[in-house]
């Protein structure tokens, strides 16, 4: 297959022009393959990224497939990462792409993130998020979170490999304060969707240099069509990065 036909379209953006081995050279972590994480992962993959990494212990049950594009009837009950990893293969055979199904935590991080240049987090657990922003600040992997509730979705860019980062912009408990996402709301595929192709397309353009979006949330209101960008802030009294921010002062 023609490569440069392939990626023809996205090469005649200035970014993008002439570094399509440079994707393919990215490796990128994802947790959770469902709503936001399906199409995101998707996304990289038929945009070159060299390899993805999908992450998630889940089978698959049918309240899913009303929003979890990567997914067929056929898939229920069975092992969400694996079919996610069949449907990106089918789309483009380019992309290596390692499924682990299992929940990513303290025993199995290192194994899972050696070598990535990005980890995008896009699960729907809490507690799990916290863990995994703490673990990948403390091996300096950079993260993207993507999370959408009802009608609104928040990205968030967290440059952890420099320190000089986390003493002005904090960690994801800073933003949260631990606080629970909530899950048990209504949600639509295209509501879930948007999140996902945006958090895709921060991705995309961080992984090329484009900082602009680093140590801010992208906030969106999907019922009134409205964004806002703001800026992350470091929590002095964070139990996960207060002492990078005393170390990098």
């Amino acid at each position: 297959m023609d490569n440069n036909e392939r990626y023809l379209r996205q090469q005649m953006l200035e970014l993008y022009a002439g570094r399509q081995e440079e994707l393919a050279s990215k490796k990128v972590g994802f947790i959770g393959v469902g709503g936001a994480g399906g199409l995101s992962s998707l996304l990289l993959a038929l945009a070159g990224v060299g390899q993805i990494r999908i992450a998630d212990y889940d089978d698959l049950a049918v309240h899913n497939l009303h929003r979890q594009i990567l997914f067929k009837e056929s898939d229920l009950g069975h092992s969400k990462v694996e079919a996610a990893r069949r449907e990106i293969l089918a789309r483009n055979s380019q992309c290596n792409v390692v499924a682990f199904k299992e929940k990513i935590d303290e025993s199995n991080f290192k194994a899972f993130a050696d070598g990535l240049d990005l980890l995008l987090d896009v699960s729907d657990n809490a507690q799990s998020r916290l863990t995994i922003s703490r673990l990948a600040l403390h091996h300096g992997l950079d993260l993207i979170s993507g999370a959408v509730s009802a009608y609104t979705a928040l990205i968030a860019t967290f440059a952890y490999h420099d320190p000089g980062f986390v003493a002005t912009s904090g960690c994801y408990r800073c933003l949260t304060s631990g606080a629970a996402i909530n899950t048990r709301v209504g949600i639509t595929g295209p509501i879930a969707e948007s999140c996902a192709a945006m958090t895709a397309h921060v991705a995309l353009e961080y992984l090329l240099g484009n900082k602009e979006h680093r140590g801010k949330l992208i906030r969106i209101d999907l019922r009134h069509m409205t964004m806002n960008k703001m800026n992350l802030c470091a929590d002095p009294e964070c139990p996960d990065c207060a002492i990078m921010q005393v170390a990098a002062q």
